[in-house]
């Protein structure tokens, strides 16, 4: 019975070990390739206006909305020193940031102040670096974006209709911003070739300028800067999931 159970014993141990290697390769993932997918979150979009003239109050007010976002993304990874360590670029799109806000100042002879922000598409170019621990993935990124922007605030006063630039009194500019993206995230491989992710963003853009208008002219000459100007600082910061194939 000795001799029986030590067999036994030794047999369950043989069988034990075996198991280790497949374990092992279960959760062992290559994660060097290319990947495309979309992803879906929420982000914080801000956007404070600042006017040293008054013509909208001097202390307007920092517009925090939470906006849907989604977007596209396309990335390479691969390992050149170890397995463990894999470095990557990312080219990200992300559509969805824009607010429409009316603020009442009680102000005699306005129905409010009118504040439309947007982002049509942001596109970030980051660098990743990251660790994995099997079919798990956790990263940072960085680099720059770009975003086409457009904001504006215009004083609703019921004598006047019109577009900006024509009877409002108003303040708008559209153009392109470029500035910095960077963030943090976490890959798992359900599937050798279907990624899930989440993953934390932040947008930081520069602050830029429009000229106030009063009708159909501008309040002062282009000579005087910033004191006839509004200025537009903006940022998001979103968290979002997405979902990716290798290919």
């Amino acid at each position: 019975m000795v001799y029986l159970n030590k067999s036994i014993k030794a047999s369950c141990l043989a069988a034990a070990m075996s198991l280790v290697p497949a374990l092992t390769n279960a959760q062992s993932y290559d994660w060097e390739g290319f990947y495309a997918g979309a992803t879906l979150g929420a982000a914080m979009f801000s956007v404070e206006a600042s006017d040293q003239t008054d013509t909208f109050t001097n202390d307007l007010p920092e517009l925090e909305l939470m906006v849907a976002s989604y977007g596209l993304s396309a990335n390479y990874k691969w390992s050149p020193y170890n397995d463990n360590l894999i470095l990557g670029a990312e080219l990200d799109v992300t559509f969805g940031h824009e607010s429409n806000e009316t603020v009442s100042f009680n102000e005699d002879g306005s129905d409010g102040i009118k504040f439309t922000n947007s982002w049509d598409t942001v596109i970030s170019l980051r660098a990743r670096a990251g660790v994995t621990n099997g079919k798990m993935h956790s990263y940072v990124a960085g680099g720059p974006a770009f975003a086409n922007a457009s904001f504006s605030v215009k004083d609703l006063d019921p004598n006047e209709t019109g577009d900006c630039g024509e009877v409002l009194t108003c303040a708008e500019v559209t153009e392109t911003l470029t500035g910095i993206s960077i963030g943090a995230g976490m890959e798992y491989a359900f599937r050798d070739d279907w990624i899930g992710k989440f993953e934390f963003v932040h947008y930081a853009m520069p602050t830029t300028q429009a000229p106030i208008f009063d009708g159909e002219f501008p309040t002062c000459g282009v000579a005087d800067g910033d004191e006839c100007t509004v200025s537009f600082d903006n940022s998001s910061t979103l968290f979002r999931f997405g979902i990716s194939y290798k290919f």
